[in-house]
C-alpha cells in the first residue's frame, strides 16, 4: 500500500500535479456585489465581473504591494524603451491545453483599442512562448498599464468555437490564471477551485474560493462564517484594514436647474460656511483627486487655490438670470443615512439659507439607494462618496467626463476639459485639467472617506486592492 501510495505521488510530481502536497490549504468565502454580467475578461466591465475574472486569469505581469511582479511572463526591455519580450511560463489552461504566445496575442486583438495600448504600435508571437511589443515611443508606466488595464490571454480556437457566448457560463470559458471556475450558480454563488495546471501552482494557498453573490457585509457575517474578508461600516474588535482611496463630494446634477451653469455651482461652493462645516469633514480635502491616486509611482499633488467663503449675492442673482432662472426652485439636499451625515448636510444648508436666501430640505437615503439615485440622476445636489478605478489621476478626473452615468454622475459634458483630460501625460498636465474642473464646479470634494474591511478570526494573507473592492487571496491562510 505504501509502494503503491508512493508511486502515484510520483506521478502527480512528474504530472506538474500537487495531489500529495502536504498543505492541502484552507476555503475561503468573499462577497461579491452582484451577479457578474461576463467572465470574458477582455469585456467585463462591472466590479463583480473584473473581481472574479482578475481569480481566473492572469496577463504577463501583476501589481503586489505597489510592485510590478513577473506573473506569466519575464521579460526584457531595449535599451530604447520601447521594445518589450515577453518569455512565457510554462502553463496550462483550465482544459489542460498549454498556453501559448498567440493566446496573448489574441487577446491584445480584441482590446487594442483600450487607452491601455495608446502606445503600442505591434505585437507579434515570435514563437510559442514568445511575445514581442513594440512601442511607438517609450512609455515608462507601460508595465503599470499592463498590470491595471489587464491583458489577459483568448484562446482562438475556444473563442471561436463559443459561438458569441464566451464568459457567460462555466462551460464557454477556459482559464489561465491561479483558479478555474468549479460551479456558477448564477444569482447564488461562483466556486473556484484552485487550478493545478497553473504554473506556480505550488504559491497558491488556499484550496478553494467561494464568491457569495449580494452577501450582507457585516462584523456578524465574520463571526458566524458566512463569509471570510467584507467591507464593514460599523465598529469591531476583529482585525481591520483601512484604504484611503475614496472621497466624499457635494455633487450637483448639472443638467437641472439651478445647476446648469458653471457660475451657479461655483456661487454655491463659494458660499458655503467652510469654517463650521471642515470640523465635521474626516480628512477634508478640496482636491477632485484622491491622497492615495499617484503619477510615476509618486504621490499625486493638486495646485488648487485655497477653499475659502466668499458671498457676493449681486454676483450670484446675475448667475441665476444668466441661467434663465427668475427664481431658485425648492431643492433637497440628498445625504446617507446616520446622524453625521445629516449635520454635515444640516450646516451645509444653512450656509446656503444664510448667504445665498436658498432654502433646502434634506432627505437621508441608505447608501445603496442614494448611489443608485444618482447614476440615475435622480437628484439636484447631494452628499455621497465615489471611489476611482485606480490610483491614476486621470481616472478620478474621468468621473466627471463622458457618457457613462455610472461614474458621471453629474452629467458634465464640457469639451475644453475632456480634451485636456484625454492629452494629459504629466503631473503638470493632470493638475491643468484639474483646475479646469474646480472652475467648472460640477462636484464639490469634501473629505477623504477611509473605506474599512473587516476579517473573520485567524484570516490572515488577504490583500484589499485600493480603489475598488476586490481582494488578492492568493497567500490567504487560515490559523485556526
Amino acid at each position: 500500500m505504501r509502494r503503491l501510495l508512493a508511486l502515484l505521488c510520483v506521478l502527480a510530481l512528474l504530472g506538474g500535479l500537487s495531489a500529495c502536497r502536504k498543505d492541502e490549504g484552507a476555503s475561503f468565502r468573499f462577497p461579491l456585489s452582484g451577479e457578474p454580467t461576463t467572465l470574458d475578461p477582455q469585456t467585463a466591465a462591472d466590479d463583480a465581473a473584473r473581481t472574479v475574472a482578475e481569480a481566473l486569469f492572469e496577463g504577463f505581469c501583476r501589481r503586489e504591494d505597489g510592485k510590478i511582479l513577473p506573473a506569466a511572463a519575464e521579460w526584457t526591455v531595449s535599451d530604447d524603451g520601447c521594445g518589450y519580450t515577453f518569455s512565457l511560463k510554462k502553463s496550462l489552461w483550465s482544459d489542460g491545453v498549454a498556453v501559448t504566445a498567440d493566446d496573448f496575442v489574441f487577446g491584445y486583438e480584441r482590446t487594442a483599442q483600450s487607452p491601455v495600448f495608446a502606445k503600442v504600435s505591434a505585437v507579434v508571437a515570435a514563437d510559442d512562448t514568445t511575445v514581442q511589443v513594440t512601442l511607438h515611443e517609450a512609455d515608462a508606466a507601460f508595465l503599470s498599464r499592463i498590470a491595471d488595464g489587464g491583458w489577459y490571454p483568448c484562446r482562438r480556437d475556444f473563442f471561436t468555437a463559443s459561438g458569441g457566448a464566451y464568459g457567460m457560463e462555466g462551460d464557454t470559458l477556459v482559464t489561465n490564471g491561479p483558479f478555474l471556475l468549479k460551479r456558477w450558480e448564477h444569482g447564488r454563488s461562483l466556486l473556484l477551485y484552485r487550478h493545478e495546471g497553473y504554473h506556480a501552482v505550488a504559491q497558491i494557498a488556499p484550496s478553494a474560493v467561494r464568491f457569495v453573490i449580494g452577501a450582507e457585509q457585516t462584523a456578524a457575517a465574520l463571526a458566524d462564517g458566512t463569509l471570510d474578508v467584507c467591507r464593514l461600516n460599523e465598529t469591531t474588535d476583529l482585525s481591520t484594514v483601512t484604504v484611503a482611496d475614496t472621497l466624499q463630494y457635494l455633487w450637483f446634477n448639472t443638467t437641472v436647474l439651478p445647476f446648469n451653469t458653471a457660475a451657479v455651482r461655483r456661487a454655491f461652493r463659494d458660499a458655503v460656511d467652510w469654517q463650521t462645516v471642515t470640523p465635521w469633514l474626516t480628512a477634508p480635502t478640496a482636491s477632485f483627486v484622491s491622497p492615495a491616486a499617484s503619477v510615476d509611482g509618486k504621490p499625486y499633488s493638486n495646485n488648487l487655490p485655497p477653499r475659502e467663503t466668499v458671498v457676493d449675492r449681486a454676483a450670484f442673482a446675475a448667475a441665476l438670470n444668466a441661467a434663465g432662472v427668475t427664481a431658485v426652485p425648492a431643492l433637497t439636499l440628498l445625504c446617507e443615512e446616520g446622524e453625521n451625515a445629516f449635520r454635515l448636510a444640516q450646516y451645509i444648508a444653512q450656509s446656503w439659507q444664510k448667504h445665498l436666501g436658498v432654502y433646502l430640505s434634506i432627505e437621508q437615503v441608505a447608501p445603496a439607494g442614494l448611489s443608485a439615485r444618482l447614476t440615475a440622476g435622480n437628484y439636484t445636489v447631494a452628499i455621497a462618496p465615489q471611489t476611482a478605478q485606480s490610483d491614476s489621476p486621470a481616472d478620478a478626473l474621468a468621473l466627471f467626463a463622458g457618457e457613462s452615468a455610472t461614474h458621471n454622475r453629474t452629467r458634465l459634458r464640457d469639451a475644453a476639459f475632456e480634451s485636456a483630460l484625454a492629452t494629459a501625460a504629466s503631473l503638470a498636465d493632470w493638475q491643468a485639467a484639474e483646475l479646469l474642473l474646480h472652475d467648472l464646479c460640477p462636484a464639490v470634494p469634501l473629505t477623504v472617506a477611509p473605506r474599512t474591511f473587516g476579517f473573520a478570526a485567524g484570516v490572515q494573507g488577504v490583500r484589499v486592492t485600493p480603489f475598488t473592492d476586490r481582494l488578492e487571496f492568493r497567500h490567504a491562510t487560515r490559523t485556526n
